[in-house]
């Protein structure tokens, strides 16, 4: 059952992505949008990342 109501979420959630940017590609700034979006999801990676990174440093310190 978790893994059929999983993978109906993510064809959902994956639906509503679609909706989303077809409502945004009918206007102008949809690029500029997505563009933004893209940028920020990939910023808050390099953030968690790099706080990763700084935990398993301080805590590797001899």
């Amino acid at each position: 059952m978790i893994h059929i109501d999983d993978h109906q979420l993510r064809k959902s959630t994956g639906f509503r992505i679609q909706v989303f940017l077809r409502g945004w590609g009918r206007r102008k700034t949809g690029s500029l949008y997505f563009v933004l979006i893209a940028w920020g999801c990939s910023m808050l990676l390099l953030l968690i990342a790099s706080a990763g990174i700084y935990a398993f440093e301080e805590n590797n310190i001899p």
